[in-house]
């Protein structure tokens, strides 16, 4: 197989894209699908999606600028954190899959804070 390459500028635009248009945060009980992204969301009362802040973590990545506290989180493993267009419906633009050595476990109805710098993206 062949590698192609993007140019830095081409990552930087789509980032930037990414970046203000990818404004909140969900979590994910199994890995999302893009038929039906919301299917593997927390549903529990009082759990919302989270505001973003992106800060760039180099020419071909961001990562979360702030904290995010997810309340009334329910006994679940985090497969994922989905990253949407609006805090009830919209979009799901992205993922970011946590590595299978390496799923949040949360035990009983809980608040999961996942530290600045938790989420990030990044391409190669």
């Amino acid at each position: 197989m062949t590698l192609g390459y993007i140019s830095d500028a081409y990552i930087s635009a789509w980032l930037e894209t990414l970046r203000t248009s990818a404004r909140y945060a969900s979590l994910h009980f199994a890995m999302p699908s893009w038929s039906d992204p919301g299917a593997s969301e927390v549903v529990s009362a009082g759990y919302l999606r989270q505001l973003l802040y992106w800060t760039p973590e180099s020419a071909r990545g961001l990562t979360t600028a702030q904290q995010l506290v997810f309340q009334s989180v329910p006994t679940m493993e985090v497969y994922a954190v989905g990253l949407w267009t609006a805090a009830v419906g919209g979009s799901m633009v992205a993922y970011a899959a946590a590595p299978a050595t390496d799923r949040i476990i949360v035990e009983s109805l809980s608040t999961l804070t996942l530290p600045a710098g938790e989420v990030s993206l990044r391409l190669l």
